[in-house]
């Protein structure tokens, strides 16, 4: 499916196959459990670590989409004739014409024959240890007898990123072997992450790494100079030229890990064995994880946890429509994405510095919304507890230590209060907003709904006297850094949680801050109709002296963003709706999908941010931004204008990229964080995949605004709005601990009849839903 030069997606989408190791930038997977990540490429490429990648990397990687040439390695050498290459295709570079890699749902294959051995790796996770395995089946293909060497090797970080000064860095590297349990063990005695007392670099990495086989170790190496050879590399170690490696352990040692089998195999004989490697944080546990997998048969066994670990968070929610690359996508790749890389891994290979962003995390959190619901929820407590007792959040923390960074955002408070509404509205949990959580700098516990309150009192204290959102340092856009006036957007967005809000001051009977709360969104439609809406659209900012988004501005005459938002927020008067999105469309289209802004900045301008900075056509001045795009292509589908929004849908969606894949580059099985725009000379150039939130936005919009299905308070609303040619399609969700089979019959009318396990009800919305129940809806559009 989705045939390419480099690849393809199997029949029934779970796993994405490439042919060919050269792609145009490497393609990746990211795989995690939620305490311990990987990311490997197609050429072995990549790299391990903890919690996050900034404060518990565990080996070393520099992002280099060029080279591509850090990674965990394995090396194979024929015995009798020292040839050396590896499982993957680097670092030896040496690989057979039927090298085949296989990314799937938390983990990937890598298959070729070279020297007439076929080898098998698979690479996936401990469901619960923080552990990988390197799974190996060796199948000897002459008919002679072979005698293989089998070496494993990983570089050493066991530290906060970035520690770039090797030569500091190793004083406080050890290495051990123990033979008794089969592994090898390094350590490091200092660490220069913060703990909970606030101690500073006089503390050691809290970890042990260790890395084993199923196979009996019978050589090893923890010196980086003995195993590569000064002045060599990876490519072609000068250790493996010799028939033990050294044996070196101990302090003071640029350190490396290697550990080496032995395997022999007779013509046509196959045989199983796998290397591991992690982090535990006591010795016992090293104990017991290297007696735990040191059969292969417990190996096995734990990639059939695993896989069924991933697998319980895509299939809850199935769609089922005529189009295979939105299907494919929406019920696996979408989720798959947001699940491994922004929630739990919370890295990639185009941002492999990152920690929990406030706004996004929170965004993130609702792919969890129809397969387990106590992750948002768990989610939105936690990050209540990151708030400040005047309602202000922080813009950035770390989950190893919980150091944050306070930026003073406008928007990043509105998305704690907005999460938690879409969540109670799905789960009718009103309960939630009685738990009590602390504040950074207070330290008595409030509920929730407190927090929720604080959260838009602190909006409330920084609206303008023109009745507009200040932008304070930023917006949604961290890049429009330096403006100081008002946004637009924030404005838009605070009148959409204020109107949303209204509902759970009538359940906790604040009637009170409910008439404040309506003061305040007449004030802020005023304003933003009065000052944010100029000639044919919505301004993105005002200040006294720089306006953003004018037609009269000399760049950024257009924003996508706030047009979006008036649209989402309903700020917008009902005239302007389709004068608005036909301005978006005019000028802010492509055939690769809405750009963020135009035209781009070419100039920089302190006052305005690094927004300027950027080379024309690129990230938030003036690319193909997917995010701010999906709020586009919800804004299109609220007037009305499907069709516009499923030509949008095309033009972006990641397989169909399949057709110009060497210009799109990247992976086409995941969502970009963005596209070369227009004005770029790369356009139409994929960039940043994996760590973006328009994959959770993708799934939404697909779900709960095409398909239609989505929860309120009052019950599940049937609500579609689909392409014209989907005469049959259907959604299979979990909402409020029932099953709902809901097909669906289009005639592309305007009316819906809806029968609800063969009776028809009024409206279109489904309640009094029995926990534990599966109900079978049939929606007729006629």
């Amino acid at each position: 499916m989705f045939l390419c030069k480099y690849g393809y997606f199997s029949d029934d989408g779970y796993e994405y196959v490439i042919t060919n190791p050269k792609t145009p930038k490497p393609w990746s997977n990211v795989i995690s459990n939620g305490n311990y990540s990987i990311l490997i490429t197609q050429t072995g490429g990549g790299y391990s670590w903890g919690k996050n990648s900034i404060e518990n990397r565990i080996t070393r990687f520099v992002q280099d989409s060029v080279k591509d040439d850090f990674g965990k390695y394995i090396y194979i050498r024929d015995d009798d004739t020292g040839e050396i290459w590896g499982t993957t295709y680097k670092p030896t570079e040496k690989c057979g014409d039927d090298y085949k890699v296989i990314h799937g749902l938390g983990y990937s294959i890598f298959i070729h024959t070279y020297n007439e051995i076929e080898s098998n790796l698979k690479v996936f996770l401990s469901k619960d240890d923080k552990m990988e395995f390197f799974y190996i089946i060796l199948k000897n293909k002459s008919k002679r007898f072979r005698r293989l060497s089998v070496f494993f090797c990983a570089e050493l970080y066991l530290s906060n990123f970035p520690e770039e000064n090797r030569e500091f860095d190793k004083l406080f590297m050890e290495t051990d072997f123990d033979e008794n349990l089969n592994v090898l063990i390094g350590k490091k005695s200092f660490w220069s992450v913060i703990d909970k007392n606030g101690n500073c670099n006089n503390r050691e990495y809290k970890y042990l790494f260790f890395m084993g086989s199923t196979e009996k170790i019978i050589s090893y190496e923890t010196s980086r100079e003995k195993f590569i050879g000064m002045y060599n590399s990876f490519k072609n170690p000068e250790s493996l030229k010799n028939i033990l490696l050294s044996n070196t352990v101990g302090k003071n040692l640029d350190a490396i890990s290697c550990i080496h089998n032995r395997i022999e195999l007779n013509s046509y004989e196959s045989k199983n064995f796998s290397f591991h490697m992690g982090i535990c944080e006591s010795y016992d546990e090293v104990l017991n994880i290297s007696n735990k997998y040191k059969n292969i048969s417990n190996v096995d066994e734990e990639f059939i946890r695993f896989k069924n670990f991933v697998r319980e968070f895509i299939d809850d929610e199935k769609i089922n429509t005529p189009d295979i690359g939105i299907n494919f996508m929406t019920n696996i790749w979408c989720k798959y994405q947001t699940i491994m890389c922004r929630f739990f891994s919370k890295a990639s290979y185009y941002q492999n510095n990152k920690g929990i962003g406030y706004r996004d995390h929170l965004q993130d959190s609702l792919i969890f919304l129809t397969s387990k619901e106590d992750i948002i929820r768990n989610q939105i407590l936690y990050q209540a507890s990151m708030q400040f007792k005047n309602g202000k959040v922080v813009h950035f923390f770390l989950d190893e230590s919980k150091f944050f960074i306070e930026t003073n955002s406008s928007d990043d408070n509105l998305w704690l209060v907005y999460i938690s509404l879409i969540y109670i509205k799905e789960s009718n949990d009103i309960d939630i907003l009685d738990c009590k959580v602390k504040y950074i700098d207070f330290n008595e516990e409030e509920e929730l709904y407190f927090h929720l309150k604080n959260s838009i009192e602190y909006s409330l204290g920084n609206i303008s006297s023109r009745g507009l959102s200040f932008m304070l340092n930023h917006d949604w856009n961290d890049a429009i850094s330096n403006f100081n006036g008002e946004s637009i957007f924030v404005s838009e967005f605070l009148y959409l949680v204020l109107k949303e809000f209204i509902e759970i001051c009538e359940i906790k009977n604040d009637y009170d801050f409910l008439k404040k709360i309506e003061n305040y969104m007449r004030i802020i439609k005023n304003g933003v109709n009065n000052f944010g809406f100029y000639k044919s659209w919505y301004l993105r900012g005002v200040s006294d002296d720089i306006t953003l988004g004018s037609v009269d501005c000399e760049y950024g005459k257009i924003f996508l963003l706030p047009q979006a938002f008036a649209i989402i927020s309903g700020i917008i008067d009902d005239e302007n709706k389709i004068k608005v999105m036909d301005e978006v469309y005019k000028h802010l289209n492509t055939k690769y999908g809405l750009k963020i802004l135009t035209p781009p900045y070419s100039k920089t301008n302190k006052k305005i941010g690094y927004i300027t900075r950027y080379a024309e056509g690129t990230r938030e001045n003036g690319s193909i931004y997917y995010h701010s795009c999906m709020w586009g292509i919800l804004a299109f589908i609220m007037v009305n204008k499907i069709d516009i929004a499923k030509e949008i849908i095309h033009n972006i969606l990641p397989p169909n990229k399949s057709k110009e894949i060497d210009l799109y580059k990247i992976e086409p099985y995941v969502m970009p964080s963005s596209v070369d725009g227009d004005y770029s000379k790369n356009f139409g150039m994929g960039n940043w995949s994996f760590n973006t939130g328009s994959s959770v936005w993708f799934h939404r919009i697909i779900t709960n605004f095409i398909i239609g299905v989505r929860g309120t308070l009052k019950g599940l609303l049937i609500d579609p709005k689909p392409f014209s040619l989907w005469k049959k399609f259907s959604i299979s969700r979990k909402y409020r601990n029932a099953r709902f089979n809901i097909k669906f019959e289009n005639n592309n009318g305007r009316n819906l009849e809806i029968f609800v396990d063969g009776y028809k009800i009024e409206g279109n919305l489904i309640t009094n839903v029995e926990s534990g129940r599966v109900y079978n809806v049939k929606v007729v559009i006629k």
